[in-house]
């Protein structure tokens, strides 16, 4: 079973993609994001709409310094999956962005794969909100 440390890691290391992606730092490419996906990936949002891979790659590029965002990943844990190969995890998103502030909640899938950026294969997100942005 991989080490919660390691699954820590990488959760961190792709929402730093992510913060660097949305506020426009120059040095990241699309790819190290597309391919830590697996190719069946899917990620249902915390309003419950189901994206796959292609859908979620697409959305994220067109998404390119649109915003100023901060994300910290808190409270990562292992909720007792076994599986051989599929390392489960949970972790809450905190988001800081100028239209607010919000909170979720998701559950990941990933498969140790040297061959992928960080060193795992994205299965699948699941989000549900914890603080929901201001609907006003």
């Amino acid at each position: 079973m991989t080490d919660i440390q390691e699954l820590a890691r990488e959760i961190e290391r792709l929402h730093r993609f992510f913060e660097d992606w949305y506020n426009g730092v120059d040095d990241r490419m699309i790819d190290e994001f597309a391919d830590s996906l697996d190719d069946d990936f899917f990620i249902v949002s915390p309003g419950g709409e189901m994206s796959d891979k292609e859908r979620i790659v697409e959305m994220v590029t067109s998404h390119r310094d649109t915003e100023s965002i901060e994300i910290r990943i808190r409270n990562v844990g292992l909720p007792g999956w076994d599986e051989p190969g599929v390392q489960i995890a949970t972790y809450e998103e905190h988001q800081t962005r100028s239209s607010g502030n919000t909170v979720l909640t998701a559950t990941v899938g990933l498969v140790a794969d040297a061959a992928r950026p960080g060193g795992f294969r994205w299965l699948f997100v699941h989000e549900s909100w914890l603080v929901a942005p201001d609907a006003s």
